[in-house]
């Protein structure tokens, strides 16, 4: 992602907020991975809660999008639903075990919480 190397990720909610305006009507496949795109320019400025409905949006697409449901496993991880983490992280397993690998600084082992109970993926 161009954007997210030259770290202009408001540039980058702008530009894949408009695609995804003007090609509503487009394949689903375009539409997910524009979702995706916005989704993580959200992520990186902290919109948690809007990344999150940009990564169910794509994950309707594309139901089998490993990678969207890992990086909504982090959104949901920041803003601490651990279950819906731990869920989303399993499902993201379940649809590719190699997303794992991919995970390398991501949330990669399942940690307990101290004094809560809730278990949480911390890279």
């Amino acid at each position: 992602m161009e954007w997210a190397e030259l770290q202009q990720h408001h540039q980058a909610e702008f530009d894949f907020g408009t695609f995804i305006d003007l090609y509503a009507d487009e394949p689903d496949v375009l539409l997910a991975e524009a979702f995706a795109g916005r989704a993580y320019a959200l992520k990186r400025q902290g919109h948690f809660h809007q990344a999150i409905d940009d990564y169910t949006r794509e994950i309707g697409l594309n139901p089998n999008s490993a990678i969207g449901y890992l990086d909504r496993s982090l959104c949901y991880d920041e803003l601490g639903d651990f279950a819906s983490s731990r869920a989303d992280y399993e499902r993201a397993i379940e649809l590719d075990p190699d997303v794992a690998e991919l995970a390398k600084g991501r949330p990669t082992v399942w940690k307990r919480r101290p004094g809560t109970g809730d278990a949480t993926c911390r890279a």
